[in-house]
């Protein structure tokens, strides 16, 4: 069922998420190219959990 599959999609973007957020605490300050990348893929990880959850609470209304 979509609804329980975007349900673990969520969370596991949330996992992500915080992967790559405690990785940006332990990249030097000074590694801005390493920074902006992290900071890209938890830009395009926000995006896609929006996007989700949107998804989740419209199905949410049929379930």
């Amino acid at each position: 069922m979509e609804f329980d599959k975007l349900e673990k999609e969520i969370d596991d973007l949330d996992e992500r998420k915080a992967e790559l957020q405690e990785e940006m605490n332990n990249v030097p300050g000074s590694d801005y190219g390493k920074l902006g990348d992290l900071q890209r893929q938890i830009d395009e990880i926000d995006q896609r959990s929006e996007e989700a959850m949107q998804r989740w609470e419209y199905l949410g209304q049929y379930v």
